[in-house]
């Protein structure tokens, strides 16, 4: 039983295969978690989207964005007022 260049050869082949593929098979599975990871965290942002926004218009005497019928400022002209 010798070592001849193609047993060698054949040797190295077949470590090099065995290596690449435990390589990729822990990359994907660091993906996978990075990827579930995000959706746990993706999840709680489109939870939070889900709410319904409020529109705001601004106003014609100190021109801030204030939401529609909200309460009116303390100043006398605020069109809030009525």
């Amino acid at each position: 039983m010798g070592f001849s260049f193609a047993k060698l050869l054949l040797l190295i082949v077949v470590l090099a295969v065995v290596w690449f593929g435990w390589r990729y098979l822990r990359i994907r599975e660091k993906e996978q978690e990075i990827a579930a990871e995000r959706a746990r965290q993706g999840g709680v942002a489109k939870a939070a989207l889900k709410e319904e926004a409020e529109i705001l218009a601004p106003c014609r005497v100190c021109k801030a964005f204030v939401a529609k019928g909200s309460a009116p400022c303390e100043r006398q002209d605020c069109p809030q007022r009525g």
